[in-house]
């Protein structure tokens, strides 16, 4: 099991890998990004050179409960941690004229 697929009705969940560049660059494609943006990401040799790693044992760090001013519902943020300086947005323009 690749974590892309539910056991139900093997429909995508997340990201799916769709190929490689040159044999050397991983091609992922996420359903819920347009089709005129690619997120491109850096994974270096180890866990300290990526922007993100998946690790479930690891708590996330949470937020003290705040209250919303406009409901006075209490909330409470969970965060992770990633690193940006990993990541890079291309915006393509004049895609439709292709």
């Amino acid at each position: 099991m690749n974590g892309f697929y539910s056991a139900d009705d093997k429909k995508t969940i997340g990201s799916q890998k769709v190929g490689t560049l040159n044999d050397l660059i991983a091609v992922h494609k996420c359903p819920y990004i347009t089709d005129n943006v690619i997120l491109m990401g850096y994974k270096g040799n180890s866990y300290l050179e990526t922007g993100a790693v998946y690790s479930p044992y690891v708590p996330l760090i949470q937020t003290p409960v705040v209250y919303d001013y406009d409901n006075f519902v209490p909330r409470k943020g969970i965060m992770t941690i990633t690193r940006k300086e990993f990541f890079g947005k291309i915006i393509i323009d004049g895609l439709e004229t292709l």
